[in-house]
């Protein structure tokens, strides 16, 4: 049976799609993983129609912690990032401003010119 590894997933077989839950579910490449029996099998009671499920299998999968990140240092980053976005957007603006009015002026001084 199940232990603190394990997750469960409803494949539809002909698609190799999973359930994504709910009480009229919907099937996508990755789904919806229930962490336990007593969690799936409230979901099944809660399905509005049987047959949503035809065609289908429970899939126990395990799952293995590969590596761990710090979210403070990616969320620091994201900000870090977000503002040299932005300091580009308005450079590049600014640069844009001042061809503009460049643009204007020859214009205006071609249009008064001798």
């Amino acid at each position: 049976m199940a232990d603190n590894n394990s997750v469960f997933k409803i494949r539809h077989r002909p698609s190799g799609k999973f359930s994504r839950g709910g009480s009229r579910p919907t099937f996508s490449k990755i789904g919806k993983a229930w962490n336990g029996w007593g969690p799936l099998k409230l979901h099944l009671q809660q399905v509005s129609r049987i047959d949503s499920y035809k065609d289908c299998e429970i899939v126990e999968c395990e799952y293995v912690e590969v590596r761990t990140f710090d979210p403070v240092s990616i969320m620091l980053q994201q900000r870090k990032d977000r503002a040299e976005r932005e300091r580009k957007r308005k450079e590049s603006y600014a640069e844009w401003k001042r061809a503009e009015l460049e643009r204007q002026l020859q214009e205006l001084l071609l249009k008064d010119g001798p």
